[in-house]
């Protein structure tokens, strides 16, 4: 009897882990932006990141002066980084990685119900709570 309830608890773990090791990548990639959600959702975190996100730019930009490259897609003409340029590469990004339309709304939404989360602890929230189990 007690064999029997390990075969099936081991199975059950076997499964866990072949659905989560089947998309590792998926999981490293809505770690990224669970961690993107969490600091859009903290005014504190948005500001240290904008301000962040801004002195990289105005310094490669110092760097390569003639680059045209898609970095600069999200900030004016100052290096100023532009919240709703941001928001929608974001959600390009979502949707690249297969979520639905809606994604960046959701993880924004997962974001804000469990503030205290580390971004990998979210993500694995994320994967447990919602229809992204199988991404």
């Amino acid at each position: 009897m007690l064999e029997a309830g390990l075969i099936d608890l081991y199975d059950q773990l076997y499964q866990e882990g072949f659905e989560i090791g089947m998309s590792e990548a998926s999981l490293d990639m809505l770690t990224t932006m669970a961690g993107y959600a969490g600091i859009f959702m903290s005014e504190e975190k948005w500001v240290r990141f904008k301000k962040s996100q801004e002195g990289k730019y105005r310094k490669y930009r110092k760097e390569h002066p003639d680059s045209r490259d898609r970095y600069g897609r999200c900030y004016d003409d100052e290096g100023y980084l532009i919240k709703e340029k941001w928001i929608e590469e974001q959600k390009d990004i979502m949707s690249c990685m297969n979520f639905p339309k809606e994604g960046w709304e959701d993880l924004c939404a997962f974001a804000e119900k469990y503030p205290g989360l580390p971004p990998g602890a979210l993500a694995r929230r994320i994967l447990r709570e919602s229809e992204y189990k199988y991404i």
